[in-house]
């Protein structure tokens, strides 16, 4: 019987060299991953063009302003198409070479783009109803155009920490040091921000101790890379960071962690959770690792950078607590409303968020049909969860039953042959994956509940503005629960 199942795994490991060379050469296929990684940014970068990312315009401002040491936004009085009243708009100082590039590649495409009229009626201080000075004010809106910057809006944008978006400021901030033309700052942003999502998709394929294979179609997905390997934008650094997080977890569960390796998964846990917080609860995962192991050297890093990121997260939503990320379709008041009695709106919450989910709600290009994959993938972890447990309550029955074998190994005994081993037992894989499953559906949720809050406005059935790309973050770990239960299962038939 072991020589026939040794065959039968010989005769799989033949048919699928492609995965034994992955898991057999790790660094040759790292390097080859990377240079397929950054062939794909790269043909990327140059098939899409200028002002087609997502909501590019408005990331772009809210770097230029950072740069320009607007960090925090305040009121501004121009306005665009998105963010049509003045009265409620807020921005920051972006230079002026930018905005003329925003405006020369407007296309329909993005509605964030300013426009030109608001700006000249904002340096005479005539664009809005509210106090409108020449320097910054905390009662009314702001006007502070010079020759090189103007005041420009960006709400949807002005939450996001600087963290997010770090190799772009470097793009940007370099071009702008070596005087280069705006464009060219765009380019050398998308290509910094490529050269930080190669390093982080590599270094992932290298730390996951198995199911490389696996972790490389989902990066290579079209809809995962594209354009998110390059773009301009607050979520291509957050995926870039889900992906590393990913398989630095799964290896501290799987095999006990270093000091190492327990600081790398608490320092991309803590960059995770301040760059983009709506993925914050994922860094809830990293608390499990001291759990699963005895003696886990270095636990107190994750915990400690846990604690770091909650008060930063916190205080950073204080400090952009009084503003409406869509003021056209919720304004500030109505936000503050259904903030201040989220407790008692709570019900009408839920069943706006069901009924969005029941009914398959999403925007954007393919939104409908990544939003009902993403809830049957989570279905389908549930399931294999279940099917897990199921198996190996039917297995410890049986051996109940049977007669006891003294010289048998017992089942889920840990294999510690090699380095690469596993050290964790399958009882407590599944438990992981159970936790996993619960903040996927939980950080979906909030998700779900930023978006009603922030952008469905009154009377409208559902949620608004459900896109398939808030989802990608929880890809690598869905694919690995699907993968890790189905060796599960049929390792508890083997066993």
């Amino acid at each position: 019987m072991k020589q026939r199942n040794k065959n039968k795994s010989q005769a799989r490991q033949s048919r699928f060299s492609f995965n034994g060379f992955f898991e057999t050469k790790p660094k040759i296929a790292a390097l080859l991953c990377a240079a397929i990684f950054a062939l794909l940014g790269a043909f990327g970068i140059a098939a899409l063009d200028v002002g087609h990312a997502p909501d590019v315009w408005t990331h772009t401002y809210r770097i230029s302003a950072i740069l320009n040491g607007d960090v925090v936004a305040h009121p501004v009085s121009s306005t665009s198409l998105y963010h049509c009243i003045a009265e409620e708009n807020v921005g920051g100082r972006v230079s002026n070479d930018i905005v003329q590039l925003s405006i020369d590649n407007y296309n329909n495409h993005d509605t964030g783009v300013v426009d030109p009229a608001s700006l000249a009626s904002s340096a005479t201080g005539t664009a809005s109803t509210t106090d409108t000075t020449n320097t910054a004010s905390t009662t009314g809106t702001t006007n502070s155009n010079t020759s090189d910057t103007s005041e420009v809006p960006f709400n949807n944008t002005a939450v996001y920490s600087p963290v997010a978006y770090i190799p772009q400021l470097l793009g940007f901030g370099l071009g702008s040091a070596l005087g280069l033309p705006a464009v060219v700052q765009y380019y050398l942003a998308e290509i910094f921000m490529l050269l930080f999502w190669t390093v982080c998709c590599t270094a992932a394929i290298m730390i996951i101790p198995r199911y490389r294979l696996a972790l490389f179609l989902v990066i290579v997905f079209p809809g995962m890379w594209f354009p998110s390997s390059f773009a301009i934008s607050a979520d291509s650094l957050a995926l870039a960071l889900s992906i590393l997080f990913a398989a630095l977890l799964y290896r501290c569960v799987l095999l006990r962690p270093s000091t190492r390796y327990v600081t790398a998964l608490a320092s991309v846990g803590f960059l995770l959770a301040i760059a983009k917080f709506a993925y914050a609860p994922l860094f809830v995962l990293a608390l499990i690792v001291p759990f699963m192991h005895r003696k886990v050297k270095g636990s107190w890093i994750v915990f400690a950078a846990f604690v770091a990121a909650v008060l930063i997260d916190l205080a950073w939503v204080r400090t952009n607590s009084w503003f409406s990320t869509s003021p056209a379709m919720v304004p500030f008041d109505a936000v503050q409303e259904r903030t201040s009695s989220l407790f008692y709106n709570l019900p009408d919450a839920i069943s706006q968020i069901a009924y969005s989910i029941v009914n398959v709600q999403g925007s954007y290009i393919f939104g409908r049909e990544g939003v009902f994959v993403f809830w049957i993938g989570i279905l389908l972890g549930a399931a294999a969860i279940i099917a897990c447990i199921v198996k190996k309550v039917a297995l410890k029955n049986s051996a109940d039953n049977a007669p006891q074998n003294p010289q048998a190994q017992k089942p889920n005994e840990p294999q510690t042959g090699n380095a690469n081993s596993p050290v964790l037992n399958d009882n407590k894989l599944i438990v992981f994956w159970c936790a996993v499953w619960i903040v996927l559906v939980t950080t979906a949720l909030l998700v779900y509940l930023a978006l009603w809050m922030q952008y469905t406005p009154a009377d409208t059935a559902g949620v608004l503005g459900i896109q398939y790309r808030y989802f990608l973050p929880f890809l690598p770990y869905g694919v690995l629960l699907l993968v890790d239960c189905h060796h599960v299962f049929w390792h508890a038939s083997n066993s």
